[in-house]
């Protein structure tokens, strides 16, 4: 009988043994993968917001210009497009993107660009597309980002010489890592 005993108590600790590496196996797996991949996102997401927030400011100074410039902005306090800073942003952008960067906080590469209710793309400033050269709505997807993130906000633009009408636009702006 005493035989049987220990088989048991042998095969016992064998089936501890074998579910306890299971288990951390899994759990390994679930602790490295997972959370990096959100936790990555989730910052490239809330930096896409912070983007859109500064934009959608009138920026510091006021009026600023390409060499004063502390923060982007491209509207009044009541999200009225100011065309004047949608043209110095559009230079900027032009001139040293790097620098459109940094005043911006990101480390992440963006477009900005805008369209009316029917998604068709304006062209406010000569140029449809803001931000990183040669990159627009649609060819982003070519360069296979590991993170992409799409924000949209909305903004009035004045029109005509008086300024008597307005329409509401789009103002798309899509970040995202190249890693």
């Amino acid at each position: 009988m005493r035989r049987k005993a220990q088989a048991f108590v042998l095969d016992m600790v064998l089936a501890v043994f074998i579910l306890t590496m299971i288990m951390l196996l899994y759990f390994s797996y679930y602790t490295n993968e997972a959370p990096g991949n959100k936790s990555d996102y989730q910052n490239l997401v809330s930096e896409a917001k912070t983007i859109s927030d500064y934009l959608v400011g009138t920026g510091y100074p006021r009026d600023w210009n390409e060499s004063n410039v502390v923060r982007i902005g491209l509207t009044d306090n009541y999200n009225i497009l100011d065309l004047s800073k949608l043209s110095r942003f559009s230079d900027l952008t032009k001139n040293d993107y790097g620098k459109t960067r940094d005043l911006l906080k990101t480390r992440y590469d963006y477009i900005v660009f805008f369209q009316d209710y029917e998604k068709n793309l304006l062209n406010l400033t000569g140029d449809r597309f803001l931000g990183k050269p040669g990159i627009n709505n649609t060819n982003i997807e070519s360069l296979q980002p590991s993170q992409l993130s799409r924000i949209s906000r909305f903004v009035v633009e004045k029109q005509g010489q008086a300024n008597i009408t307005a329409r509401i636009i789009e103002m798309v702006i899509y970040v995202w890592d190249e890693r």
